[in-house]
């Protein structure tokens, strides 16, 4: 019997490093996920995603599901990918200045006799982000597999979304929108410590990204409080190497920065 995939303590301890914007169910379900599929966060085959206000998703790559597909044993590769306008002419190659209308994908198993199918259409997925403006015939093919691959093998990737087919960024700008009241209500709650811009200049506080490559100071002050209560959780109870206790300690410090500022200008204020 095979031996179950788990990660090591370390592994989750940077783990825990790398998502302290998880509170500790979300967590949980990210890593059983990651265990589940056997998939390598650390390698971007799999990661988690939690815009402000939203609910955690956990998205794959496309590389991620076809290592999925690939470990059935079943999996038998796939068909050229093809593109079509809208006049519903199938092409191996998309040469038009204009991005195509759909895409389609055949996943092939080996108890299949004909390929499994899935046409994914570009009005549906299209994010509107620069790489669906430079590549669209790109990112629709990476839908229509994706498509393809959940359709061929069920049992293992049911649920299971590429980072290509969620648009995570329409959630950003639904979500990140807080009423100045509740800002303030929060920052009232807050006691600004001043020491903080010494030890960070405010211009470098403000560049400072979390895990997800998102800007502190895009997030509303309840997040950045909730962020900064999980970062100190951590620095307190984890035996973290010095050069990664430095990193958490250099974010703390960009995010009482910015809650400073934020405090000292009032809620309204855009940073």
């Amino acid at each position: 019997m095979d031996e179950k995939f788990t990660f090591s303590d370390k592994q989750l301890s940077r783990l825990r490093i790398e998502y302290s914007q998880l509170d500790d169910n979300e967590f949980d379900t990210f890593v059983e996920q990651a265990e589940r599929l056997e998939l390598d966060p650390f390698s971007r085959q799999i990661y988690a995603v939690k815009k402000e206000g939203s609910r955690m998703q956990v998205l794959c790559t496309i590389d991620g599901l076809r290592i999925v597909a690939e470990r059935s044993s079943k999996y038998a590769g796939q068909t050229p990918a093809m593109w079509c306008g809208n006049d519903g002419v199938w092409k191996d190659v998309w040469l038009e200045k204009t991005p195509p209308a759909a895409c389609k994908v055949g996943v092939m198993r080996s108890d299949f006799a004909q390929p499994l199918y899935a046409v994914a259409r570009f009005d549906s997925y299209n994010q509107g982000t620069s790489y669906w403006t430079s590549m669209p015939d790109i990112m629709i093919s990476k839908c229509a597999e994706a498509l393809a691959l959940r359709r061929a093998f069920p049992a293992r990737l049911s649920g299971c979304y590429s980072d290509a087919e969620i648009n995570t960024d329409r959630q950003v700008r639904t979500m990140t929108v807080q009423k100045p009241v509740e800002e303030k209500a929060f920052l009232a709650e807050f006691i600004a410590d001043p020491e903080a811009l010494k030890r960070i200049d405010l211009a470098e506080a403000l560049k400072e990204r979390d895990s997800e490559g998102e800007l502190y100071s895009d997030k509303s002050a309840e997040t950045l409080l909730k962020i900064r209560k999980r970062l100190n959780r951590l620095l307190k109870e984890e035996q973290l190497p010095d050069e990664k206790a430095a990193v958490l300690q250099r974010k703390l410090d960009a995010i009482e920065a910015i809650l400073c500022e934020k405090q000292m200008h009032g809620a309204e204020a855009t940073l």
